[in-house]
């Protein structure tokens, strides 16, 4: 019991409606994705574990058990005040009759509380696409949208919450290096005060501030990419050391925290259960409360719940950040979304996860390969941006065909150049997918390439892959005569029977029924896709160490096949902003333009890289063109 999640989103991915354990909420975004509101039901899951034979029970009421597991649902929509924000103190009573001395009942008594806040919960963002004020806290963020400040609502305060203020400091490369934690009791007093060390985006230390004593220390090793830092961090804690004691945490496959060990009796110190989204379920053992890394190994800030990730903040009850997306539209279409709204399939590095498969692959080819977090993330940008530009996408609404239209160019002009687009930057060539592949491989092996070369020639690379399937035609049909004649038709052996070819254009992907085409939904073809694209990278066979860190992500990075209804939703989304949205052939200025136009950036939004030009690009295109389709 206690354990029913359920969730609807949009075409876009934004929540519409989850159903925790039966009870209903919906919710409501805007043009930007932001949410809104959303409705909070009136009730309170309390969940624990306890002996099976034990009677537990929540304020005097008795509780559900199935075996160690118990659960009570507070139920408050009969107060007459329900819909106000809510601030609970309960307690939970265990008894274990006979289990006491002298065969006494053995009676536990432990106090709780919880936050609801009001119904429906109100959202505000400033025009940066940060979060300003939920239910609970009001947020304040510095010119590098950076959250520096979050205080308690009056109205939280007067339901029974603390009156808190945090605040936040960080260094130059956006890591937080201070968190203060003040509490107001007729004036306000400093309650926590912590500085935190890191190596590189692991956190190493965190001391008190005053005395410059260690509170605590951790020691980290190998995480989900195979490297110490290459999936910023996520399952790759090794130790919590707290005073004189250490601890061993225990990970699922997506490098969530499960538990602890003791490091002296061997025994269990702490229990997690989480939600879909991270949203914690239980939390039980001695040291439960004092470590702060749970969710995909991230830090946890007790006061507050949110996840701290390094360049953003998690909120794991409305499942998204509190910020946009610091690449902007490339990395991800919903700036606020996590890790594509499946995370049991994906974790997120360091809060800069993108959905699409070219960002994500790239990512960690880079850093298999190079090593650096900002090489990656450049590589990754390239690689993804055919996809986004409407210059070079691969739909059939392509931006050039409707800029010839309105200058009364002729369409058969435009529609050339569309197909040299689809051919040799998605390669929808209708030929064998492996020559192509082999012959993207050779370029990209090429040692004078600018990194937006490489980007491009990864992204055709992968397309040779998911726009690709077995050709399973026996036969061909051959017309002997013209059509209007009725000419004879004769069938003869199928040249390609049985091998892998590419899709052809101008259709592409959809008219195969594989829209969205994530490479990483087959995981041998995924396999065979970053094998042959670190190999290229790294101009030769990859070391020992390399090899290790990609077979972690073969084992731990795969995706899912999407539904034949989020494949509509996603097909439908792209028509729609190939309709509205007109970007120039590579013109950076009307790319910003889009941007502030659709978003509300307002003036002076930059790109983080530069946009190639499109006499670079047609460049790229006759490179292509004359080393693989000769």
């Amino acid at each position: 019991p206690g354990y029913a999640y359920g969730y609807t989103f949009n075409h876009i991915g934004n929540r519409t409606e989850t159903v925790v354990n039966g009870r209903q909420a919906d919710y409501t975004p805007n043009l930007l994705n932001q949410y809104e509101n959303r409705e909070v039901p009136r009730a309170v899951d309390v969940l624990g574990l306890a002996h099976p034979d034990a009677s537990i029970s929540v304020e005097g009421q008795p509780a559900t058990r199935a075996n160690e597991l118990f659960h009570h649902v507070l139920d408050l929509g009969a107060l007459p005040d329900a819909d106000d924000p809510q601030w609970l103190e309960f307690t939970v009573t265990g008894t274990l009759t006979g289990g006491g001395h002298n065969d006494s009942d053995r009676i536990a008594e432990e106090p709780k509380t919880a936050y609801l806040p009001s119904n429906p919960e109100i959202f505000d963002h400033d025009s940066d696409g940060n979060l300003l004020h939920d239910g609970r806290w009001e947020y304040t963020w510095d010119a590098e949208n950076r959250l520096r400040r979050m205080e308690s609502l009056p109205a939280a305060v007067a339901a029974g919450a603390r009156d808190l203020r945090l605040g936040f400091i960080y260094d130059s490369q956006g890591r937080r290096v201070r968190k203060t934690v003040e509490e107001y009791d007729g004036g306000w007093a400093v309650i926590e005060d912590r500085l935190f060390v890191y190596e590189g985006w692991n956190l190493l230390a965190e001391l008190n501030q005053a005395t410059m004593t260690v509170k605590q220390s951790y020691l980290w090793g190998l995480d989900l990419s195979g490297s110490f830092q290459g999936a910023g961090g996520v399952g790759g804690l090794l130790m919590i050391a707290t005073g004189n004691e250490i601890h061993y945490p225990v990970y699922d496959g997506n490098g969530n925290i499960m538990g602890l060990l003791d490091g002296e009796t061997g025994t269990g110190s702490a229990q997690y259960e989480y939600g879909p989204f991270g949203e914690p379920i239980r939390a039980t053992g001695p040291m439960a409360d004092t470590n702060p890394f749970r969710f995909s190994t991230k830090y946890e800030d007790a006061e507050t719940g949110l996840l701290y990730y390094g360049y953003r903040y998690l909120n794991v009850e409305t499942g998204r950040w509190l910020s946009r997306e610091p690449l902007g539209e490339v990395a991800s279409k919903n700036l606020y979304g996590f890790v594509g709204n499946s995370p049991n399939y994906w974790f997120d590095v360091l809060g800069l996860y993108g959905s699409q498969g070219h960002y994500y692959g790239t990512y960690f080819a880079g850093m298999i390969v190079d090593g650096s977090v900002d090489y990656s993330m450049e590589l990754a940008f390239y690689a993804q941006l055919p996809d986004q530009l409407h210059a070079t996408t691969a739909f059939s609404l392509n931006y050039p065909m409707g800029k010839a239209a309105l200058n009364q160019l002729t369409m058969e002009r435009a529609f050339r150049n569309f197909s040299r687009i689809q051919r040799q930057l998605h390669s929808l060539d209708g030929g064998l997918a492996e020559p192509r592949r082999q012959c993207l491989q050779e370029l990209l092996r090429q040692g004078d390439l600018e990194t937006w070369e490489k980007g491009f020639l990864i992204h055709a690379l992968g397309d040779a892959f998911a726009h690709s399937l077995q050709d399973t035609r026996q036969s061909l049909t051959l017309r002997t005569g013209p059509r209007s004649r009725r000419g004879g038709v004769r069938r003869i052996p199928n040249p390609t029977y049985g091998e892998r070819v590419l899709y052809s254009a101008s259709l592409g992907h959809a008219f195969h029924g594989k829209t969205p085409d994530l490479i990483s939904s087959d995981p041998g073809l995924f396999e065979e896709y970053m094998w042959t694209l670190t190999t290229a990278m790294n101009r030769g066979p990859l070391t020992p160490e390399q090899a290790d860190r990609l077979e972690v992500v073969m084992t731990t990075a795969h995706g899912f096949e999407p539904t034949t209804d989020e494949a509509d939703a996603f097909l439908s989304l792209a028509v729609r902003e190939f309709e509205f949205s007109p970007v120039g052939a590579f013109d950076p200025e009307a790319h910003r333009a889009m941007t502030r136009d659709r978003f509300e950036r307002g003036p002076g939004a930059e790109l983080p890289y530069r946009i190639p030009t499109n006499a670079e690009v047609q460049g790229l295109m006759r490179k292509i063109q004359d080393a693989c389709c000769n």
